[in-house]
């Protein structure tokens, strides 16, 4: 069920969507799109953007080209392999793919964007495990939604809390302001028995408590987590694409 479009906008009836404007939200199909020119003939991408796939080829896809069918195995360890420029300086790119730690393990990885779709497939040679993302929104990179389910597969977050006690023990903790070195606060509170978490004055985001001090917000498995750093209390983002970020302390 792969092949390479010669001809059209898109394949049967799955049609990609874009924004006419960020600030309006507001999503409409790719090739009505008024403020740019999106009616994009896929027969001139190629490989580049004209291959349609489903999931179950790209499962056969990756096991094929990491066990030596589609390219020899040392051929696809120059594809693994990060690239030594010039200058002698070693870049997180191989021969075709992007090589770089995801959520603290290793990964071989490509994503695509044309309008109106965008894909990324990721592998996680350590745990043998492929993923494939489709999305038919290009102003969405279905990374970050991935991640979560690798996270959750390979439990790579602390688990969330059920122990009603530890609950409020983390919540004692937690509740306060917190600051940013670019000044900006985030406001942990306890209504009833549920936390949330508020940037300055953007809305409420209800938060979920988890092991090892962490918490996270809901249907993400980035998280933070408190520490204690040179007698102060912090707040440590860790997300899974970037990793740990720059700390907020409490006020």
């Amino acid at each position: 069920n792969t092949f390479v479009m010669t001809k059209g906008l898109s394949v049967g009836n799955v049609q990609g969507y874009t924004k006419r404007d960020p600030a309006e939200k507001q999503y409409i199909k790719a090739e009505q799109l008024i403020s740019r020119s999106w009616k994009v003939d896929r027969s001139w991408i190629y490989s580049s953007g004209a291959i349609a796939s489903t999931l179950a080829d790209m499962s056969r896809w990756n096991k094929a080209l990491s066990s030596g069918e589609v390219i020899t195995l040392q051929n696809f360890t120059l594809m693994a392999t990060k690239t030594r420029l010039n200058s002698g300086k070693y870049i997180k790119y191989g021969l075709g793919l992007n090589i770089q730690p995801l959520a603290t393990i290793d990964s071989l990885s490509h994503e695509g964007m044309v309008p109106g779709f965008f894909s990324w497939n990721v592998h996680f040679p350590e745990h043998n495990l492929f993923a494939t993302a489709f999305s038919n929104a290009d102003t969405k990179h279905p990374g970050p939604m991935l991640l979560d389910m690798i996270a959750l597969q390979l439990k790579l977050s602390p688990e969330p809390l059920i122990d009603s006690q530890k609950v409020k023990q983390l919540a004692q903790k937690l509740v306060g302001r917190y600051q940013s070195s670019s000044s900006k606060v985030l406001t942990i509170s306890l209504e009833g028995n549920t936390l949330y978490a508020q940037y300055g004055d953007d809305t409420k985001r209800k938060i979920i408590p988890r092991e090892d001090s962490s918490f996270s917000n809901e249907c993400t498995e980035n998280y933070f987590q408190l520490r204690e750093n040179a007698g102060k209390r912090e707040i440590v983002p860790i997300y899974l694409y970037q990793g740990e970020q720059e700390a907020l302390i409490k006020l």
